[in-house]
């Protein structure tokens, strides 16, 4: 999430296209193609989160985007959906589908979106996708311990020495570790630093921060100072 807002941000060009897809949703709202046709607004993220108000400016559907159900039709400007009855004040994509306005029960969980930061919400089976005309962040190396349920990834913004990570697991600790890990190899005495300005946790034991460890064995000997979900600061 944190990732795609920056993308969001750099975007020089207003026309673009965002992807979203729902694997569970059912077939027409499996992959929505929402195309930008005015300049970016600073509440875009929001848009892709939570409900609009009716006096929302800036992400009219029609005006300041279309919908489409494939990337062709979004590129060629055909076949877009009909948003005279988009309705701004539940989530994207607004109670409409390929042929307008739609009932509630059709509705009913086809919004999967971003999770809220300042909620205890998970985000299944959705993703999105942006084709920015900017370059993309490069992706940093880094492994997944043990069995993780869905393999992370690291990425960096060289701008402002910004890595933005993705992961999963059952946790660290027990006998066995599973997690995603950025890592460096080095030896003797050194110092490391760094600063968590963004932690989308989902429950109160998710962990993120510094790790010592002497190989990517998940039974591995390792020492790290961690920041938890809900519960503050830990040294293991």
């Amino acid at each position: 999430q944190i990732a795609f807002s920056h993308l969001l941000s750099t975007l020089s060009d207003p026309k673009f296209i965002v992807r979203r897809v729902c694997v569970s949703c059912v077939p027409d709202y499996r992959n929505i193609y929402y195309k930008r046709l005015t300049s970016v607004t600073s509440d875009l993220m929001m848009f892709f989160i939570d409900k609009q108000p009716s006096g929302t400016t800036g992400n009219k559907c029609g005006v300041d985007f279309e919908l489409y159900s494939t990337y062709e039709d979004a590129e060629a400007g055909i076949n877009k959906w009909d948003c005279s009855q988009y309705n701004y004040n539940q989530y994207f994509p607004g109670e409409i589908g390929p042929n307008g306005k739609v009932t509630q029960d059709t509705f009913k969980r086809q919004y999967r979106r971003f999770a809220r930061w300042d909620r205890f919400e998970i985000s299944n089976n959705v993703a999105f996708y942006l084709n920015a005309p900017t370059a993309i962040l490069p992706v940093v190396p880094s492994v997944n311990v043990g069995i993780v349920s869905r393999p992370g990834i690291t990425v960096r913004n060289a701008a402002d020495d910004t890595y933005y990570m993705n992961g999963a697991g059952n946790g660290i600790s027990n006998k066995e570790d599973d997690f995603h890990f950025m890592h460096q190899t080095t030896s003797g005495d050194f110092d490391v630093t760094v600063q968590v300005v963004n932690f989308k946790y989902v429950n109160e034991w998710s962990r993120t921060g510094i790790m010592i460890r002497d190989s990517m064995n998940s039974r591995a000997l390792h020492v790290s100072a961690v920041l938890l979900g809900k519960r503050g600061v830990s040294f293991m």
